[in-house]
């Protein structure tokens, strides 16, 4: 497959996104509710009467069928009184709505102004004809702010057109509301919907879209409803919510179908047909598109005949074949210059241009792209002009033609800042960065990727969900990478100007940024609306019975329909949980005083993080080089190490090596697992030692005998630090001479350090043993049928009593069996204990990370079924005030892995509220051994008076003498996480 050049943007290969508004340009007496159908020609005016009396009120509604008409309605004495031309759609009417200040004969003229497919016809009704009443004033009202908002947001060339657009629909919606026209409000969200949507308002966007929608379904506007669902389809699906995309276009596509409008029909087809593309799905695209496309030529519909072949052309391009992609391009070229569509033209040339370039051919490239631009000019499209100028940036620097390629991509960013175009802009400024630094010059490639860096943290700062915020990050991770890359060059060049230490902040402001920015703000939510905490309680009460439902489908082995219509369900209201608590943050009277903390910089690092006997090494993962930045008290050294791809390789293969023992392969025979096992412990080792060598060896002077606090990106989340050989001697453990803490980032510790933390009076809270399954024997004495899949943790008991034996009883709380419950949880002040410790089985949800969880009793002392699933976005929730959180139970260091945020799991999850540390699993660890060290982990806090880190250290040496708990698998799964003291 050909190599693409990720620089290089096309333009249409999206989702049809449907809009109401596309801008443009014998009288007969009317009777109350009449409808009247006419067919109207080119040029030509009809006119219609309405007797009306002084203080009477008419509305009158047109529904353009097949043709845009504009109205005018006339005084009896000839005036004109009001002109609409608001919309050239079916869905939408125009309207004229009036209180006649004068007895007589008022005209409405219907002007054709053009058609969309023959008969050009039109149906026109007289909607109200009497007496006015205070809320007509509101009705005139409302049509006068929405058809300037009209022209505001279409028609004007002010500056703050938009802007005023904005406020005129706002201020329309009350009136309409009072007048009780829901068309009219609905209609006024929709058009919101859209203009936020223009204006990267991309919340508020769906939000006021989901408001239409809800209105039009109510008053069962079905055609306009499945308008507005594929236009949010189109908002998810630049996001790349594919699914949520998907699910919204099947329900426009479902009305469509009801409606049998064909037409519109395959329109959402080839939406799906996208959405397909997007999920990898290819062949399946493709067979839609080929589906649908006969529906547009029985049509005579020659643009969206053309778009099919565009959108074809684009997934063979994306499948890697040339030829096909040209030839289907090629079609919908000709069909576009055939009937004129002079902009489309010029969008399929933008892509010809770019696979032209792409598989070698530069000049064709800038034939097809020189042409684009050409007709982008003439049409005053600035928006496709900017993406032409910054294509040919990439093609002139492939011909070598270098002092115009910087020229075309500075006339991009020129009108990309003009038009308000941030994400462009950022793209501009990060090839002017490449090219400058292929020219040799790094201070101007750094000056260009500082400021895209600034642009991507405003934009991200916009967003109002937190979610979205992540997506968004995760997105631009690269970006952060060239310019650490670029600041090590210079630092290469230039040793004294502090470069590494810019390059090390760097590194901290791409990591955990969600959780560094959460730490501290869970006082924000004190003081809030009851209703927002009652909509908050009912959704997570709904999401939680939703995953039981599903987590029972995957026990009974659903159909994937089945599964993916709940997993549907609970994407959604997820959706509405993380718009909530955006409300309730900003609506917290807190909110407004909350400074959010930000990356460190080395000498806050050095003084804020670190003693005399720690090191912190982070590690900055990137696809040419991997840099590893080695901070101590005094001083930063920087180490350069082989790019991700190697390390990914022999990190995986070493996790894998690790935790082989947890499988369980079906029908394997004793013989065959040892057989597997003993492979997998050769692997480990070598593995292990080879790890050692990339990521340790360059450094093994500096971290002697030292606290290592590690902060470890992507796959090296997975590797238990303490299970890597030991640089200086391949025969130990690093763990045997190192106390190993790992971190977000160093920011989110010193973060946690400044959260006050009140002195909690008593020692521990225990959760341990909990009663599962209705065959469990502590329920002999009852009668349950009730089942699942969850073993109990025998060994949890010993654990936990061993622990109880540690501590006085004035100073503890301990539940076990079915007092092991989430209600006693939810009950317990929490924040009177220095440590938390459940001991209970954990459960990871990659799929939907806030659905990962730990299990707590699910049957209560007699026998019936209890809510015992406590969910992430449950623990979000608690109020703590622990050093300490441990979690004796598997997978719970896991989560989803979200680039530039980390494992988005439990720790994350107890920390944000209010835990310092956290001691949690990265595998499915083994009952017995977790027992073992856990007793040992407390005998050493406990007991001895260590700190976490040094006793979690001891416990995993002692673990390592002893025969048949040796092997790493048995301890090394349980990392710290945060602070160590």
């Amino acid at each position: 497959m050909v190599q693409k050049n990720p620089l290089l943007k096309k333009i249409g290969w999206s989702i049809w996104l449907a809009f109401f508004l596309y801008v443009s340009a014998n009288a007969q007496q009317l009777q109350i509710s009449e409808v009247i159908k006419r067919e109207i020609k080119e040029g030509e005016t009809q006119t219609f009467k309405i007797s009306a009396k002084e203080n009477e009120f008419f509305q009158v509604l047109v529904w353009q069928k097949n043709t845009d008409v504009q109205l005018r309605l006339i005084s009896p004495n000839s005036k004109t009184l009001a002109e609409i031309n608001n919309s050239n759609s079916p869905e939408e009417p125009e309207r004229i709505s009036y209180i006649a200040d004068e007895t007589g004969e008022y005209k409405i003229e219907v002007e054709f102004v053009r058609s969309w497919k023959t008969p050009n016809n039109f149906e026109l009704k007289l909607e109200n004809l009497r007496p006015s009443i205070v809320s007509d004033k509101s009705q005139i009202e409302a049509e006068k702010l929405y058809n300037q908002a009209i022209r505001d947001a279409w028609f004007s060339d002010a500056p703050n057109g938009k802007d005023l657009a904005l406020k005129g629909f706002s201020d329309a919606i009350p009136n309409f509301q009072n007048s009780q026209d829901r068309l009219g409000e609905a209609f006024c969200f929709y058009y919101l919907g859209i203009l936020t949507y223009r204006l990267n308002q991309f919340q508020k966007s769906i939000e006021n879209s989901s408001k239409a929608a809800k209105i039009f379904r109510e008053i069962k506007a079905l055609p306009q409803l499945a308008v507005v669902l594929s236009n949010q389809a189109a908002v998810h699906y630049k996001f790349r919510e594919l699914r949520e995309s998907e699910v919204l276009s099947n329900e426009a596509l479902e009305i469509y179908r009801n409606l049998d409008d064909m037409k519109n029909f395959a329109k959402v087809g080839g939406n799906l047909a996208l959405i397909a593309a997007g999920f990898g799905n290819n062949e399946q695209a493709i067979k839609r598109f080929e589906e649908i496309l006969p529906v547009f030529q029985s049509e005579k519909d020659r643009a969206n005949e053309g778009w099919v072949f565009h959108n074809l052309g684009s997934i063979y391009d994306d499948l890697g074949e040339s030829a096909k992609a040209i030839q289907y391009l090629q079609n919908a070229l000709k069909i576009r210059e055939e009937i004129g569509e002079k902009s489309q033209q010029a969008v399929t040339l933008v892509n010809l241009g770019a696979i032209f370039k792409e598989i070698g051919k530069p000049q064709e490239a800038l034939k097809n792209m020189s042409q684009a631009l050409t007709i982008f000019t003439e049409l005053g499209n600035e928006i496709n002009q900017a993406t032409c100028y910054n294509n040919l940036g990439g093609i002139y620097e492939v011909l070598g033609d270098l002092p115009k390629a910087p020229e075309s991509y500075a006339k991009s960013l020129e009108l990309n800042r003009k038009l308000g175009h941030r994400l462009n802009e950022s793209a501009n400024l990060k090839n002017l960065a490449v090219l400058s630094a292929k020219l040799g010059d790094l201070p101007k490639a750094l000056e260009f990727q500082a400021k895209n860096l600034d642009l991507i943290e405003d934009f991200r700062t916009k967003l109002s969900q937190q979610d979205l915020q992540v997506k968004f990050f995760a997105s631009r991770q690269n970006d952060y990478e060239l310019y650490i890359d670029l600041l090590m060059k210079l630092h290469k060049s230039f040793p004294d100007k502090n470069y590494d230490a810019l390059a090390l902040q760097t590194s901290e402001r791409m990591r955990a940024r969600s959780l560094l920015e959460s730490i501290g703000s869970t006082e924000l939510r004190e003081g809030i609306a009851p209703d927002l905490l009652e909509k908050e309680k009912d959704l997570r009460r709904k999401i939680n019975s939703l995953e039981d439902i599903r987590q029972r489908f995957i026990s009974a082995k659903a159909t994937k329909e089945q599964l993916a219509q709940v997993e549907e369900i609970i994407d959604a209201n997820l959706r509405n949980l993380y718009d909530i608590w955006a409300k309730m943050r900003e609506s917290s009277p807190k909110y407004g005083n909350f400074t959010q903390p930000k990356p460190l910089n080395l000498n806050e690092i050095q003084q804020s993080i670190l003693d005399e006997n720690s090191v912190l090494l982070e590690y900055a993962l990137g696809s040419e080089r991997t840099y590893l930045f080695v901070v101590t008290k005094e001083k930063l050294k920087v180490i350069e190490l082989p790019k991700r791809a190697e390390i990914e390789s022999v990190a995986r293969d070493f996790y894998q090596n690790l935790k082989a023992r947890s499988l369980k392969i079906p029908n394997e025979t004793q013989t065959q697992r040892q057989s597997r096992l003993q492979k997998a412990e050769t692997e480990r080792q070598k593995n292990g030692v080879l790890l050692s060598k990339i990521l340790l060896a360059p450094i093994a002077k500096e971290i002697e005998n030292k606290r290592l606090l590690i902060v470890a990106p992507e796959i090296l989340q997975y590797i238990p630090f303490s299970a890597l050989a030991n640089p200086k001697n391949e025969t130990q453990y690093l763990i045997e001479t190192n106390e190993i803490v790992n971190l977000p980032s160093a920011s989110t510790l010193a973060t946690i350090r400044k959260v006050e933390h009140q002195s909690a009076p008593k020692d521990i809270a225990i959760f341990a043993d909990p009663i599962f399954s209705g065959n469990d024997e502590r329920m002999r004495s009852v009668s349950s049928n009730l089942r699942n899949n969850f073993q109990r943790l025998e060994f949890s008991r010993e654990e936990a009593n061993r622990i109880v034996s540690m501590t006085s009883a004035e100073k503890r709380f301990a539940a076990f069996d079915s007092n092991a419950n989430l209600q006693t949880l939810r009950e317990l002040d929490l924040r009177q204990f220095r440590i938390l410790h459940l001991a209970t089985h954990g459960i990871l949800n990659p799929k939907f990370p806030e659905l990962s969880g730990v299990v707590l009793s699910l049957i209560d002392e007699k026998g019936n079924q209890r809510d015992g699933m406590l969910y992430l976005n449950e623990i979000y929730n608690l109020r703590l005030n622990a050093k300490l959180v441990v979690l004796s139970a598997c997978e719970t260091a896991l989560g989803k892995e979200i680039q530039g945020e980390g494992l988005i799991g439990l720790t994350h999850g107890f920390m944000y509220a209010g835990a310092e540390s956290v001691l949690a699993s990265l595998w499915q660890v083994d009952d017995y051994a977790t027992s073992e060290l856990m007793q040992r982990f407390y005998q050493a806090m406990l007991k001895e008076g260590f700190p976490p880190a040094k006793a979690l250290q001891k416990a995993q040496i002692s673990m390592i003498k002893e025969k048949g708990l040796q092997n790493p698998f048995y301890w090394s799964a349980f990392t710290l996480q945060g602070e160590w003291r």
